[in-house]
């Protein structure tokens, strides 16, 4: 397809309102949400919402234990996938990279550990929901903030056992 028909099939779809409400939703929706665990969780640092370019729209969650090794966790959603997932990430490629590594050899990991590669923001990935129903906000928010206080306690668990495992190496 050129890009000019790209341009009209792009703008076709925007007349009709329908990507405008739904983007405009999942962003309220993820606003609405990192509002509700800044003000449980006032331990963690929250960041803002990154809206995306319609690929990924996500917001960082970094607990005290994560934040010492430069470690966050995102809870992304993938818009063309339309779905929830919660990752383990680095402050930058290189920390992403050793993480991985130690992780892909640490066995016994109940979620899966990404491999170093292009586009690749992920140390640890964990999908939460699938076709998430979005028209029940409140169980919705609910179970995702369960999710991400296992993964999260699950992923500072595992870090700790590590470093504690390299102490005694």
């Amino acid at each position: 397809m050129t890009l000019s028909k790209a341009m009209q099939v792009y703008h076709d779809a925007l007349n009709k309102g329908d990507i405008q409400r739904a983007y405009r939703s999942i962003l309220g929706f993820m606003s609405e949400l990192r509002t509700e665990l800044e003000q449980k969780y006032p331990d963690y640092v929250f960041s803002q919402v990154y809206p995306g370019y319609m690929d990924m729209s996500y917001f960082a969650i970094t607990p005290m234990e994560l934040r010492t090794v430069k470690l966050k966790v995102a809870l992304v959603y993938l818009h063309e996938a339309n779905r929830f997932e919660l990752w383990l990430s680095a402050n930058n490629r290189n920390l992403q990279k050793k993480w991985i590594d130690v992780l892909s050899q640490s066995g016994d990991m109940q979620y899966r550990v990404s491999e170093v590669g292009v586009g690749i923001d992920s140390i640890v990935e964990y999908i939460v929901h699938v076709q998430p129903n979005f028209d029940a906000r409140a169980a919705l928010k609910q179970s995702l903030e369960m999710n991400t206080l296992r993964f999260i306690k699950d992923m500072e668990t595992r870090i700790l056992d590590v470093q504690k495992e390299n102490e005694h190496a």
